[in-house]
């Protein structure tokens, strides 16, 4: 039996980004990538992968990267379909953390 593999999105809130990876032309800015990076041109073109736009937003891999309020925490959760363990608000599961006494 032979498993068919589904074409993986790659999501990126930047129009560069997205046309630097399907634009498989020598640009000026971006020779100093390294080659080694270039794969991604490879499976765009052997539809492997295919490139969207999402609004920054929406972009939930931001939330991993960044600092968050609660309320964009909150947010992130629910957009990796994750639920709080506690009914208590985080914002006093934090506190409880950040002075506790070791």
């Amino acid at each position: 039996m032979e498993l068919k593999q589904k074409v993986t999105p790659l999501l990126t809130d930047s129009d560069s980004a997205m046309k630097l990876a399907e634009n498989p032309k020598f640009h000026k800015r971006s020779k100093h990538i390294d080659i080694t990076y270039h794969f991604i041109r490879e499976y765009i073109r052997d539809k492997k992968v295919t490139v969207a736009f999402v609004k920054s937003v929406e972009q939930l891999a931001d939330g991993l990267t960044k600092g968050l309020n609660a309320t964009k925490h909150q947010a992130l959760l629910e957009g990796f379909n994750l639920k709080a363990t506690s009914e208590e608000p985080m914002s006093e599961r934090v506190k409880k953390v950040r002075f506790s006494k070791a």
